[in-house]
């Protein structure tokens, strides 16, 4: 063999083997796709994905002008939006989605929701516009993507998407892609597979809804308002869950906020089509547990500036709801209940001084 052939052969071999490499991430991507919605080892659970479309669901469904309170676990232990509508005279939604799914999800989901004249109450905690948590859950947020909305799965990084694939379980995806397709012909193969596959069906019937003999979490939300009904009480507390208030506070007193983060990049877009249509926007202090040395950081001052650079009124200051260890429930930005209606009440203040012309004249 001369060395053109051998140049020639050696090229050869390197195209099979690339075309081959394509061809087995093509095939375990379409195994992976075709399994979604199954529980599959290593991948988020479905109900993260039912729970916040659910909370789209019955947002879509109000009729005539409201008010929503946007945030995640921090606004669903952090507000009562019932107890605020009739303080306020107003329809009020707690919209409160699951941190570790996209916010651009949630996000366009909100979108799909609102009217002009409607009114968005921005709760956004501190720690999820850090430079930190942006950076570390990219590529947990493509995971929770792929299983909640493919559409979003596609706009990650190929870094992400390559180690979302590969993180799969073999057995685990094939198990998950037999149930679905034994689903299909009305067969169930295994006992998990054979219940609804829906949210409150699957996640809060039987001994389903409850976790080590307590309810559930998700199952206690109030499907007309999106609260918390119950679970965060204050005797419900172990020395456990208050260690966890104060085990850690993210780190923020060395971070900023991260402008080119995924989370900020999200944020910003919204903001952006809610003045474009006509929606309205406040941001308020969101609720925290910090050592009383981290509480004049750089964040919450960077945080201010962000809304207010884009026209966004952030109504009350940033230490208010910094408030002591006996006032959260399991983290330092879920509050009990007895705060949490506290804080309610104190949001309902502020808001109604900001838009006292705008209530006055709805009566």
């Amino acid at each position: 063999m001369n060395f053109k052939e051998e140049i020639f052969s050696l090229f050869k071999w390197a195209g099979l083997s690339v075309a081959f490499a394509f061809l087995i991430v093509a095939i375990w991507l379409g195994a992976n796709v075709y399994r979604q919605g199954e529980a599959s080892l290593n991948a988020p659970l479905p109900s993260h994905c039912d729970f916040t479309t659910d909370k789209y669901n019955k947002l879509k469904a109000i009729q005539g002008p409201k008010w929503v309170v946007y945030g995640f676990s921090n606004t669903l232990y952090g507000i009562l939006a019932e107890r605020m509508s009739a303080r306020l005279g107003v329809r009020i939604y707690n919209f409160s989605a699951v941190a570790t799914l996209p916010p651009s999800v949630s996000m366009e989901y909100l979108k799909k929701s609102l009217s002009a004249g409607d009114v968005v109450i921005l709760d956004i905690p501190y720690w999820l516009l850090a430079h930190g948590y942006q950076k570390s859950r990219e590529e947990q947020s493509s995971r929770f993507a792929f299983e909640c909305d493919l559409p979003f799965f596609w706009q990650a990084t190929n870094e992400n998407k390559l180690k979302f694939l590969f993180d799969q379980d073999p057995l685990s995806v094939a198990l998950a892609g037999l149930s679905k397709a034994s689903k299909a012909v009305g067969v169930c193969l295994f006992d998990e597979s054979c219940i609804e596959n829906h949210f409150y069906e699957r996640e809060c019937q039987g001994s389903r809804a409850f976790e080590n003999g307590k309810r559930n979490i998700l199952c206690a939300i109030s499907k007309r308002y999106g609260d918390l009904k119950e679970g965060n009480e204050a005797y419900r507390r172990t020395p456990e869950t208050l260690e966890q208030v104060t085990k850690e506070h993210q780190g923020l007193e060395n971070q900023g906020i991260w402008t080119e983060g995924f989370v900020v990049q999200a944020l910003s877009n919204f903001i952006g089509w809610a003045h474009e249509n006509g929606v309205r926007t406040v941001a308020v202090p969101p609720p925290g547990w910090w050592p009383e040395k981290l509480r004049n950081n750089n964040i919450t001052s960077e945080v201010v500036h962000f809304y207010e650079a884009r026209d966004v009124p952030f109504l009350g200051e940033p230490l208010q709801f910094f408030w002591d260890v006996e006032k959260f429930y399991d983290t330092n930005n879920h509050l009990n209940r007895k705060a949490m209606i506290q804080r309610t009440d104190i949001l309902s203040d502020i808001l109604a001084r900001h838009f006292q012309c705008e209530l006055d004249c709805a009566k």
